[in-house]
């Protein structure tokens, strides 16, 4: 994972060019790419990123990218905010956005258990059941790339949203996002855990 930052302000143009460009550089054949992005309820960089990664891409070839909202429980985003989030305009040719829609089950698919007995060591059994692991279908889809893009910042009940969780409970089912915020909560504050 690559990361760069700047503690005195915002980061420039040239170093989220450089970052897209060597995230990027190993993917010369991509014609098919998903990029979930987070919702409207997190203060990001995503409208100013997701438009060179979409030209980096486009100039490596891509011919299709769907854009898939992380939005977990949130309400589902318009149109207008979508463009918006993203920082797209006219001039991006993008095929499909959705958004996470985590109550209709024609969206989701099973792909896994987090077993119970997992569940209770990571959480010094407070939880002991098996966690199914159901997700947005788009995830499990024919792509070349998948990007999963999100800031990380505090949250109040899961230690910390965004980041490599965007997928995951982002693109949950309600009682898998609901077991992934009760497991975290109880596994960061368990007694062991300071002591790590």
């Amino acid at each position: 994972m690559l990361s760069i930052e700047n503690l005195n302000g915002e980061l420039t143009d040239e170093q989220l060019e450089k970052i897209v460009k060597e995230s990027l550089k190993d993917f010369s054949a991509i014609k098919r790419v998903l990029l979930i992005h987070p919702d409207y309820t997190r203060i990001d960089f995503t409208n100013k990123i997701v438009p060179l990664i979409y030209q980096e891409l486009k100039n490596r070839g891509m011919k299709q990218i769907d854009f898939l909202n992380a939005g977990g429980t949130h309400r589902t985003m318009t149109t207008e905010e979508i463009w918006c989030k993203l920082g797209l305009s006219s001039q991006f040719n993008f095929t499909n956005f959705y958004n996470h829609e985590y109550n209709n089950p024609g969206q989701l698919v099973t792909v896994g258990e987090i077993s119970s007995s997992f569940v209770e060591e990571k959480t010094n059994g407070e939880l002991s059941q098996s966690i199914p692991v159901v997700v947005n279908k788009l995830i499990t889809e024919d792509y070349d790339l998948i990007i999963a893009l999100s800031g990380t910042l505090p949250h109040e009940a899961a230690g910390y949203a965004g980041g490599v969780e965007s997928p995951f409970p982002g693109n949950f089912r309600s009682r898998g996002n609901r077991f992934a915020s009760l497991g975290s909560g109880t596994y960061r504050y368990s007694p062991d855990y300071w002591h790590r």
